[in-house]
């Protein structure tokens, strides 16, 4: 279930509108030094059975763990645009949704690694997504959360007018931000890594 929202309405148009292109975007994806810290973080983890991508947009993430991770994988977004690329990419061995990350649709404890790459800052609910992930992830699961983030003035003042902008950007968020949404939310101890001047990799788990 989809509950609108003025910000998911735009997510939905810019990123249904931008899917053709979205891969060949040299500002759009995962950019080589965040799949790489992405694929660190997973080389120190087990067991990971069933993995989760939030805001998966084309696949790409997925596409990359097809052949480097025996496990069951799922993906969900917004855009239904995003997600027929997706499928053209992934084909029938990836199950992909859409849907909205404050209601995902899965049983408690149904993954053991959640991915949330450059989507988090669009969320219009934060703390829910978040109990959403906490929710859904098995105990003792881990949730990789990369995202955007600027010097404290420059996030301020882009914060300020992302309610102007048509790409349904919501908020940019500070280290302490984060860690504050992820404690609260149920999540344990959580690690920031710089990734590179614009982006970070929060690893955490749950209990």
């Amino acid at each position: 279930m989809i509950v609108d929202n003025v910000f998911k309405r735009k997510s939905r148009i810019y990123f249904d509108a931008s899917a053709a292109d979205y891969d060949h975007a040299s500002d759009m994806g995962i950019r080589p030094e965040l799949l790489t810290g992405i694929m660190d973080q997973l080389s120190g983890l087990t067991n990971l059975d069933s993995i989760l991508d939030i805001g998966c947009g084309t696949g790409e993430l997925l596409f990359q763990l097809q052949s480097r991770i025996d496990a069951d994988l799922v993906g969900l977004d917004l855009s239904s645009n995003m997600l027929n690329i997706a499928r053209q990419k992934l084909g029938n061995n990836v199950e992909l949704r859409q849907g909205d990350t404050e209601n995902l649709p899965w049983e408690a404890g149904s993954f053991d690694l959640i991915c949330c790459t450059l989507s988090f800052h669009h969320y219009p609910q934060p703390k829910q997504t978040v109990a959403e992930m906490r929710r859904v992830l098995k105990p003792g699961g881990t949730l990789l959360l990369a995202d955007i983030t600027f010097p404290r003035l420059v996030r301020q003042l882009t914060n300020l007018i992302l309610p102007l902008l048509k790409t349904g950007d919501r908020h940019f968020y500070s280290q302490t931000e984060i860690f504050t949404l992820l404690v609260q939310g149920g999540f344990n101890a959580p690690i920031w890594n710089k990734i590179d001047g614009s982006t970070f990799l929060v690893t955490s788990r749950v209990s």
